[in-house]
């Protein structure tokens, strides 16, 4: 999943997590010059801050990680965009873009654009929401790529 926020006349912020299940988490978070990233396999923990060398630490396993946390929240992310399919006579349809190579369709509602994959499923693979001073997106993306978890090495 990737989450930008922009602000009129400010610099994007992105958090890229990459997130599989029962294993671990990896996340990189930019945002005006500074970078992050984490990766979290089991109870380690593996930070580090733009170029810096890699931190390694624990974390307790009764909580959940980062990315677990991204996992959980994504229902209340969505939160505005199942009010709006409540009332589908306040929708509009837009233009059909290409996500991850799938044509998805989208709709429109106040000032909040969703796109979802065709078919009886719909999977939710973009959100944006536009206003006078800033504009956040968040894509739902490489649902089905691979990634390998393993400790970091500098």
């Amino acid at each position: 999943m990737v989450n930008t926020a922009e602000t009129e006349g400010g610099s994007p912020s992105v958090i890229d997590s990459r997130i599989v299940a029962g294993k671990g988490s990896h996340t990189r978070s930019r945002q005006d010059g500074f970078s992050m990233e984490q990766i979290v396999i089991g109870d380690d923990v593996f930070t580090r801050d733009g170029g810096a060398p890699w931190e390694h630490g624990r974390v307790d396993p009764a909580k959940r990680s980062a990315g677990a946390n991204q996992a959980n929240e994504m229902p209340k992310l969505a939160q505005p965009i199942y009010e709006l399919a409540a009332r589908p006579e306040t929708l509009a349809v837009v233009d059909a873009i290409e996500i991850d190579g799938v044509r998805c369709f989208g709709v429109r509602g106040g000032s909040m654009v969703a796109y979802f994959t065709p078919g009886d499923a719909g999977y939710l693979r973009r959100w944006t929401n536009r206003t006078a001073s800033s504009r956040i997106t968040v894509d739902i993306t490489e649902l089905d790529k691979p990634i390998e978890l393993k400790p970091p090495l500098d």
